[in-house]
């Protein structure tokens, strides 16, 4: 078996998506926290193969028919430790592009709040000068607004006030009470073309925003599949795992890797939670002295 510092370089070049800056820093919690357990299991495939070869084989010639051979396990194995990392790098990438789309809601989120801001202090402004010129029941009926104007974060209803408002001002037809004070001017039409100009608009960001959220809808779906094909497959290559290390008869190494990766849940925040049937090791089958490799996954 190679050494530490060999095996660590061989199970990067085996992972495309270990040690590349960007992949994982731009990953979110979840995503490089998954990354780390499936590391950990790379690192029990690659240190515990060798040790358990010998006796497999030893199982599989005694059960070979005439011209059966033996098959392959150094490269078994090797598939064993890839295929956790191959749909962890898929997982990896769509979580990147859910947290890309998040990000590139920010814009429109932004200008959705600052137009917002435009709609509703004009608004006030209107309701304003119509209270003060009408009272305020009349001034209310040429608003046809109940109730207090809407926050900025109640988009939707404000672009409603909004639009309901300026179509109002803006129709010709508008009958208009008496006014209280004789010596001020109401310009409906104008009040409402400046109005209209700013809920226009914000029912431009409001759709585009709306967009933004239904793409973000679409790839965090993707990134909770590709989660769910990453969890199953981690279990299942580590159960083969386990299976194969108790036909190499090393029920000690079955019980590292359960240790190494319930540590390694503990590190995430995750509550230990034991597979059905999964004991202590009997006196016997206690870890020995153990080689490096072996150590140095029971403390990852």
């Amino acid at each position: 078996m190679p050494d530490s510092d060999q095996e660590t370089k061989n199970q990067n070049d085996d992972n495309p998506h270990e040690g590349k800056k960007g992949q994982i820093e731009m990953a979110s919690i979840a995503a490089v926290l998954r990354q780390k357990t499936v590391s950990v299991f790379r690192s029990a495939v690659t240190a515990h193969a060798g040790q358990v070869i010998p006796a497999i084989v030893q199982r599989i010639e005694r059960v070979l028919g005439e011209g059966e051979i033996v098959p392959d396990l150094v490269f078994f194995f090797s598939l064993l430790g890839r295929m956790p990392d191959e749909v962890m790098g898929r997982f990896i990438d769509g979580d990147k592009t859910h947290l890309d789309e998040l990000t590139n809601d920010l814009e429109p989120r932004e200008r959705r709040d600052e137009v917002g801001g435009r709609v509703r202090r004009t608004l006030i402004n209107i309701r304003s000068i119509t209270d003060g010129l009408f009272g305020p029941v009349r001034g209310a009926e040429i608003l046809a607004t109940d109730g207090p104007t809407a926050e900025v974060d109640q988009p939707e209803l404000l672009w409603r006030q909004g639009d309901h408002t300026a179509t109002r001002l803006e129709n010709p037809t508008m009958a208009t009470p008496s006014m209280t004070t004789a010596s001020l001017q109401f310009d409906p039409a104008t009040l409402g073309s400046e109005l209209r100009e700013d809920v226009d608009a914000f029912r431009q960001v409001l759709d585009e925003c709306e967009q933004a959220r239904r793409e973000a809808e679409k790839t965090l779906l993707v990134r909770e599949e590709l989660s769910a094909e990453s969890a199953t497959v981690l279990r299942g290559c580590r159960l083969i795992l386990e299976g194969m290390l108790l036909l190499g008869n090393r029920p000690d190494l079955v019980f590292r890797l359960r240790r190494a990766l319930r540590r390694r849940r503990r590190a995430a925040g995750s509550p230990p939670v034991p597979d059905a049937g999964e004991t202590s090791p009997a006196p016997g089958d206690q870890p020995p002295a153990a080689d490096e490799a072996s150590d140095a996954l029971s403390e990852s």
